[in-house]
């Protein structure tokens, strides 16, 4: 997203849905929002991962439609043009030429989001990209630690569910801004609290210290969010739950 621009969920939708614009028209649907939506994937595309990310872009082009409605902005400067975005969303064939969707985003249904981008005024915090790229190495190195450690398959299936819901929450941040930091707290919390008695008496493994460290980055990051951000205090609420987890790692 350019610098200069609103960081909303209109800005957001308009930057994704340009890049999927200029994506081949001859792939799969699959691998054109794998390409936008996880720009780091390997070869082997993770299908459930993608339905959800590109359903998480549908959520923000309803919200960007809700907002316009509530603002009382005339129907036929928006509706037909952020319909068209949901057409252009639908993952009901993954495998069917990304040509059948790419034709409904067009150069008035960009120009529709800029416009709601301007209007809606919002300027969400972002994050720097230094503080994301950290988190992402972070995340890889433990993949790998998994891949070459020998730990407890239960323990390594905990570790592995709290590394994906980490990856998500980061590929969703692109599309949700902030909003995605906190389904990632609500998310690792429970994981946490479910497995209190697995992970008690296991944080001196390295695979829970990188664990650890991950969430503390969240931790920080999150702090400059809640302090730039008008909801202080649902913030604050999820840091606390941040410590917590961090807490139960230690």
């Amino acid at each position: 997203m350019a610098s200069e621009e609103n960081n909303n969920a209109a800005s957001r939708t308009r930057w994704i849905l340009l890049n999927a614009m200029h994506e081949n028209h001859k792939i799969p649907v699959l691998e054109a929002w794998a390409n936008v939506l996880i720009p780091d994937h390997g070869p082997s595309i993770d299908h459930f991962e993608l339905v959800k990310l590109v359903n998480s872009l549908r959520e923000e082009i309803y919200s960007v439609k809700a907002e316009a409605k509530k603002r009382c902005i005339p129907s036929n400067l928006y509706e037909q043009y952020i319909d068209k975005a949901l057409e252009a969303t639908q993952v009901e064939n993954l495998t069917s030429p990304w040509a059948n969707y790419r034709q409904h985003i067009t150069l008035e249904l960009l120009l529709c989001l800029s416009f709601c981008a301007y209007i809606f005024d919002e300027d969400e915090f972002s994050f720097d990209e230094s503080e994301i790229d950290e988190i992402e190495g972070l995340i890889k190195e433990l993949e790998q630690q998994i891949e070459t450690g020998d730990i407890d398959p239960v323990l390594k299936h905990f570790v592995t569910t709290q590394v994906n819901t980490l990856k998500h929450s980061l590929n969703e941040y692109r599309i949700k801004g902030t909003k995605a930091f906190k389904g990632a707290y609500v998310s690792g919390v429970v994981q946490v609290f479910e497995n209190e008695d697995l992970i008690r008496g296991k944080t001196d493994l390295p695979e829970i210290g990188l664990l650890r460290t991950i969430w503390q980055k969240m931790k920080a990051a999150t702090e400059k969010a809640a302090a730039a951000n008008k909801a202080i205090e649902s913030w604050t609420k999820l840091i606390e739950k941040g410590s917590e987890v961090i807490d139960y790692l230690s």
